[in-house]
């Protein structure tokens, strides 16, 4: 309600972790919709292009919005315990797949709900599980709004195609480092920009690329350095080359 009345330029989408969940958020939903204010009302059939929505994590899938509302749901069953470690699909084989999905879908802001954060997260249980390591270091970014530093691990290039967009991105002059990132987790490329000390991070898919100077002229010519504050993400003129 706060963001429809006070942000209604903004798209917004809001992704629960559990059919059940989402369930629960729209019931209350339509509750507070009762008796709105017409010009409040209208945020709810504004954005043709990108509508209001309420997906749980399995249908959240190229659901690009301005804001993205992500509610966690797990936490502890009493005020004050523990928290099970038991999370649904992140813990399953592909889970980490699942949560990138949700956290890449916001193009300006993601905004976090939760009962825990990521120390409630047994760090022997999330070494076990890609997913659920992915998400507890998604929560300690939402939390502080820093990330451990990802590292170069220097191994090859895992195709030629990747190959051929490093070499034309330092062709151009950038800096790029191969297999970058931290746990266990890897991106394809990165291109360190000096004037940030910041990574810009590339995943390569050679299908769907084919121009590959102009894949690095058209990302790095004219735009400004990222900007990042807490679970911002990229802006989407900077990011969406990437995932052509």
């Amino acid at each position: 309600m706060a963001h429809a009345r006070d942000h209604p330029e903004l798209s917004l989408g809001v992704a629960a972790f559990s059919a059940a969940q989402r369930r629960a958020i729209m019931d209350q939903l339509e509750i507070l919709r009762r008796g709105l204010p017409a010009e409040v009302e209208t945020f709810f059939q504004m954005h043709h292009s990108e509508p209001f929505f309420v997906k749980n994590l399995e249908n959240v899938q190229g659901d690009e919005r301005d804001v993205i509302f992500i509610s966690v749901g797990y936490g502890p069953t009493v005020p004050g315990g523990r928290v099970p470690m038991r999370f649904g699909p992140l813990g399953m084989d592909g889970g980490e797949r699942r949560l990138n999905v949700l956290i890449s879908r916001a193009k300006q802001r993601c905004e976090v709900f939760a009962s825990m954060s990521d120390e409630d997260i047994d760090p022997d249980f999330a070494g076990t599980r890609k997913g659920v390591l992915a998400f507890k270091l998604f929560l300690h970014f939402a939390r502080t709004g820093k990330m451990t530093m990802a590292e170069s691990t220097g191994r090859d290039h895992d195709s030629v195609f990747e190959e051929q967009v490093a070499k034309a991105l330092q062709a151009r002059g950038y800096q790029v480092h191969r297999q970058v990132g931290l746990a266990g987790f890897f991106i394809d490329l990165a291109v360190w920009e000096i004037n940030t000390g910041n990574f810009v991070f590339l995943r390569a898919h050679s299908s769907q690329l084919t121009k590959l100077g102009q894949l690095a002229e058209r990302y790095f010519s004219d735009a400004p350095p990222p900007r990042w504050s807490s679970c911002d993400s990229m802006p989407k003129s900077r990011r969406r080359p990437c995932e052509a």
